[in-house]
């Protein structure tokens, strides 16, 4: 059972997908999410919202939801990176809400159907160049590391405009949703190394405010996740 198609009145083209019929046969968003990922990392901002925009379209004329969970949140590292820090935060939240309709739905009917097309999340990870899903018939464990990563960047964005109460208090929900993944699979090298970024990011934080030891602590404690996994790496 998926949950209902997420509201597409703030989508990435400003208007509604159904009003901007494809041409032609549907595109798979996936295809286009892997195009977008190509251009990105290329420094093609520009190019990248462009096949954003019809990858958000075909998710929607695909009925494929969970697809929008990694769409939104690239749009927001494409606006980030274009210092359009507004925006950035809109579509880093638009994917949390996305998240947010699975986890309800998997609240209300588990039971009948298992919640989210796993398959489909995992290839979006693959997708996005993030952590690679270990065992595909966990939903729930893609969406808390999508909800991670969406909340170290909102921290990270609001620590950049000043906004350093709200960005700690994001901040701190990524570390413990990092925390509670490493519950489930302590040696996750992706899982780690996440987690080790984010305590960079409050370390940084808390420097800011001269909390100097606070930030130190925070800071000997990433040292020592990366020292573990160089340690890991060489054996």
């Amino acid at each position: 059972m998926q949950p209902d198609t997420p509201d597409n009145s703030d989508a990435l083209n400003n208007s509604d997908p159904s009003e901007n019929p494809s041409e032609g046969p549907s595109e798979d968003p996936l295809e286009l999410l892997q195009q977008a990922t190509t251009l990105y990392s290329q420094g093609n901002f520009e190019e990248a919202l462009d096949f954003l925009v019809r990858a958000e379209h075909s998710a929607f004329e695909a009925r494929k939801p969970e697809t929008l969970v990694v769409i939104y949140s690239m749009a927001g590292d494409v606006f980030s990176s274009l210092e359009d820090f507004e925006r950035s935060l809109r579509y880093f939240e638009k994917s949390l809400q996305v998240i947010k309709l699975f986890e309800a739905d998997d609240n209300d009917d588990v039971a009948e159907d298992g919640g989210a097309d796993v398959a489909d999340v995992a290839d979006v990870a693959d997708v996005a160049d993030v952590a690679d899903v270990a065992d595909d018939g966990v939903a729930g464990s893609v969406f808390t590391e999508w909800s991670a990563s969406n909340e170290n960047k909102i921290g990270k964005l609001l620590f950049r405009l000043g906004q350093t109460g709200e960005a700690e208090n994001r901040l701190n929900r990524a570390l413990g949703l990092y925390e509670k993944l490493l519950v489930d699979d302590p040696e996750n090298v992706q899982h780690l190394s996440s987690l080790a970024k984010v305590k960079d990011n409050m370390g940084n934080l808390l420097s800011s405010r001269g909390q100097i030891d606070e930030a130190c602590i925070i800071y000997t404690a990433a040292a020592d996740i990366r020292r573990s996994l160089r340690k890991r790496k060489s054996e």
